[in-house]
């Protein structure tokens, strides 16, 4: 079976990450090494999706029309974030594509419900939380439920910068794939906020309660490096996921001090990672597996709201 793609949005997920280099990081170099998908790309900046287009060998467009976008079995929709309502409604309208669209779904609250009223088939979306998707991650989902059958969670700490909704989120989406818990933000303590990316997104150091576990938000404003840590502790245990997610280390406990447990280490979780993203979404298609839309918007707008409390 052969399925025509698009790429919408040549910006750095949708081509640019691995424009030079032999990583497999985006949408459009995903879709060319996949044997079961030929595409297209477009964006509005003509240099932009003619630069892509040339490197692959593809069509380009700058716009679409309906009866166009109807030819495509999957659109990546690898827009800026406040772009993706209108192209979620008017998609929803057309009867075949099926989607991956870049995180967070929807920028506003006003969106999310919106959204709602929409006739989505949640099935036919795919959210590109894309640690969930990678086959390291689903290993410490195993070894991380052993653990929680002999010691509960006792604290994670979340390190992140560049603002809730658009970085915060990814741990976030992360604990709810690991822990298959729905975040609900209880007992909020704000201790600072700033914004340091985007004007209607903060920053912010502060913690909640996820279903009774402590989690420490610690947001890193105006850093000039890329910061993504998570820190899971139990009574006698640590997991660390650390260099973005790309690697993952096991402590435990000896003689009351934590060492590093060499032979459980994740290397290079995340290695063409777009790779695994895209064997998901055609995995949903055929109808083998469930999409995370559902669970991703609820956590759209839980974040959304919590922004609306802080501000």
């Amino acid at each position: 079976m052969s399925f025509k793609a698009l790429v919408i949005g040549c910006g750095n997920i949708g081509s640019g990450y691995d424009f030079s280099n032999d990583q497999v990081l985006t949408h459009a170099k995903a879709f060319r090494l996949n044997p079961e998908i030929e595409f297209s790309v477009s964006d509005v900046n003509e240099k932009a999706a003619i630069e892509t287009a040339t490197k692959y060998g593809v069509r380009y467009y700058t716009r679409l029309s309906d009866e166009e976008l109807k030819e495509f079995n999957i659109i990546s929709l690898c827009t800026s974030t406040k772009y993706h309502f209108e192209y979620l409604k008017r998609i929803s309208g057309l009867s075949s594509p099926f989607i991956i669209c870049e995180k967070p779904v929807v920028a506003t609250l006003n969106e999310v419900n919106a959204l709602r009223t929409l006739e989505l088939d949640p099935q036919k979306i795919l959210v590109n939380y894309i640690r969930r998707f990678q086959p390291g991650y689903h290993l410490l989902k195993h070894r991380l439920a052993e653990i929680c059958h002999v010691e509960q969670i006792n604290l994670i700490n979340l390190k992140y910068h560049r603002g809730l909704l658009n970085s915060a989120s990814h741990g976030l989406d992360l604990l709810t794939f690991l822990l298959e818990r729905e975040v609900r933000f209880d007992e909020v303590q704000m201790l600072s906020k700033g914004f340091d990316a985007f004007e209607t997104d903060p920053t912010i150091i502060g913690s909640f309660l996820l279903n009774g576990i402590p989690v420490m938000l610690q947001g890193f404003i105006d850093s000039t490096y890329s910061i993504f840590e998570v820190e899971i502790y139990t009574k006698s245990q640590k997991i660390l996921i650390e260099n973005s997610g790309d690697t993952i280390k096991y402590y435990k406990t000896v003689d009351g001090v934590l060492f590093e447990d060499r032979n459980m280490r994740q290397e290079e979780v995340l290695k063409d990672y777009m790779v695994a993203v895209v064997e998901k979404a055609l995995s949903c298609m055929k109808g083998n597996s469930e999409t995370n839309f559902s669970s991703a918007l609820q956590l759209n707008e839980e974040v959304l709201k919590l922004i609306e409390t802080i501000k």
